[in-house]
């Protein structure tokens, strides 16, 4: 039972916290009663979170410290820590997680749910839980429908490259298409990033993690016309320049990328399947590369994801003619006219049986 004592007009109480230091805490509360209610409350739960070896009163903010002190990935945890910072560790729960996910992003997509809250949240709690008695939680995901992602090939980025708004937007097509880059990493693409002599580009900030990513020669021909012309400044801080393909953000692309594909009257692709879903499909459907080989030129994690989200069939024949052979063309069997022949109907017949049968019974 903790003792409760008065300061000013509020009760307050000690508590051994669980490394086993006193420390002081206001109940809040002006009655005396309801004070020795709320502090023996407490003071069970810390010694059940001593017993079990964890922290019971630790606040989101905190783990999420130690989480990123531990050299962990901090991306998308600000708003986290705005909005859920100040709750304890223990009071947040796999229900009230999904329940409350779109308290932070309102007009999410349950993908963008599930990459930037469920999984960054659920990383921090159980780094937290391994530090102290090593148990787990498990958030279970929003459902996703999978988007139907089309690719294209040379011939539609050469009509792209014919119709495209600037030089520059052609050469950011063209090099999504060969390197797999999503957009907003192209868009960060500096001169210091390109290496033209051995043809690479090092993508520094990306999804996963930093990759080189190399280049035909008549990328690097389109990259070094590039970066010979006067640099592009940010409309947003003249100090700055946006990048080497002369864009500041991916939301400064798309204003023209449909636009391109209406005057070049090829059917609309965004970049993301223009680029990375076609260099996939162009690798391993079309060239027949390797999964192993085009996931890791692509930067993806896997060989998994990139043939179950990425790689699409055509969906032709070509494949299934080539190996079982071409389809047989349907002769037509041409049958003797029979017009001029006189036939005889089963009826007839056998009524003629019928009659040579009487007859020849007849006394």
């Amino acid at each position: 039972m903790a003792k409760v004592f008065k300061r000013g007009k509020v009760y307050h109480h000690y508590y051994t916290d669980a490394h086993g230091k006193q420390r002081k805490r206001s109940t809040g509360l002006t009655s005396k009663k309801q004070a020795q209610e709320e502090a023996d409350a407490f003071v069970a739960r810390i010694k059940v979170g001593n017993l079990r070896g964890y922290d019971a009163e630790l606040q989101l903010f905190e783990a999420i410290i130690a989480y990123e002190a531990a050299g962990k990935p901090s991306r998308f945890l600000d708003k986290i820590t705005k909005h859920w910072g100040h709750m304890k560790v223990r009071l947040i729960k796999p229900a009230w997680v999904r329940a409350h996910a779109k308290d932070i992003y309102p007009d999410a997509l349950p993908s963008t749910l599930n990459r930037q809250v469920i999984t960054p949240l659920q990383a921090v709690i159980n780094h937290a839980y391994q530090a102290e008695d090593g148990r787990q939680i498990k958030i279970e995901k929003f459902a996703v429908d999978p988007k139907k992602k089309s690719a294209v090939d040379a011939e539609w980025h050469e009509k792209f490259a014919e119709h495209a708004l600037s030089f520059g937007m052609a050469a950011m097509a063209r090099f999504m298409y060969e390197t797999a880059a999503r957009i907003s990493e192209a868009c960060r693409v500096q001169p210091e990033d390109v290496d033209l002599e051995a043809r690479t580009v090092n993508l520094t900030k990306t999804k996963t993690k930093p990759r080189i990513a190399r280049i035909s020669q008549p990328m690097a021909d389109m990259l070094a016309e590039l970066m010979s012309k006067p640099r592009i400044a940010n409309r947003m801080n003249k100090k700055k320049v946006n990048g080497v393909f002369g864009y500041a953000s991916r939301h400064a692309v798309y204003n023209g990328w449909k636009t391109t594909c209406d005057r070049a009257g090829i059917p609309y692709a965004p970049p993301h399947s223009s680029g990375r879903v076609s260099f996939a499909t162009e690798l391993v459907v079309r060239q027949g590369i390797d999964p192993v080989t085009a996931a890791k030129l692509g930067g993806w994690a896997s060989p998994k994801v990139m043939m179950d989200t990425y790689a699409k069939s055509d969906g032709s024949h070509d494949i299934i003619d080539s190996v079982f052979g071409a389809p047989i063309e349907k002769k037509a069997q041409n049958t003797p006219k029979t017009d001029d022949v006189p036939t005889i109907s089963e009826n007839d017949k056998e009524n003629n049986s019928l009659q040579g049968k009487i007859r020849s019974n007849r006394p």
